[in-house]
């Protein structure tokens, strides 16, 4: 049987992986980095990646991979950086990088799965690389949307999916106590189902 997993490398193609490290930020008890992604992309792709406490997570010239914890495993690749100064500072954003732009197309785009069973923030990337699978690639850089409206409810299966996997308890609440006639409709056949749901 073929292995349909596409990983996070198969998309980046970086040859040389000792040089990499990889920082997987997520929700610190105050803020959530994708809410700041939305907000503002440098306070993650700066502050975020380059933050430095009393250990020294990068060298000049290595390669800084930021993700963001989106919801559970799932990951959004938000910028890919050459490190380029260190600026010897503790509590405090310790680094200066240069993104690299032939990743650019990638960037706020590429959702991935892995599950982080340790507790450094930052990892090389030889050790994990290979276990992250991409799991969407977004047509457009990602925005949180949650539940759209009763209007705008006109999504592919993947997409529903997709809603329901990050949104779950906005959907549930939305469409809970809800009348309604929905439609289905296989777009390789052209048949449709329509169906009437009373919560």
């Amino acid at each position: 049987m073929i292995n349909k997993e596409i990983k996070l490398n198969d998309l980046l193609k970086i040859h040389d992986l000792e040089n990499v490290r990889i920082k997987l930020n997520k929700f610190n008890g105050v803020d959530d980095p994708i809410d700041l992604f939305q907000k503002n992309p440098d306070l993650v792709n700066n502050q975020w990646l380059f933050w430095r406490e009393k250990r020294r997570f990068f060298n000049v010239g290595q390669i800084a991979i930021n993700l963001i914890r989106v919801q559970g495993d799932v990951y959004l690749l938000t910028t890919i950086k050459r490190v380029t100064k260190e600026l010897d500072l503790e509590n405090n954003i310790n680094y200066e990088g240069e993104e690299l732009d032939r990743y650019q197309p990638f960037f706020g785009r590429v959702l991935v799965k892995f599950h982080k069973n340790f507790p450094t923030t930052v990892v090389g990337a030889a050790q994990i690389i290979n276990q992250m699978v991409v799991s969407q690639l977004l047509p457009d850089v990602y925005t949180n949307q949650g539940f759209p409206g009763y209007d705008s409810v006109c999504l592919s299966y993947s997409e529903l999916k997709s809603a329901l996997e990050r949104y779950k308890s906005e959907w549930i609440v939305a469409l809970s106590n809800q009348k309604a006639v929905y439609l289905i409709r296989d777009k390789y056949n052209g048949k449709v189902y329509v169906g009437s749901a009373t919560s």
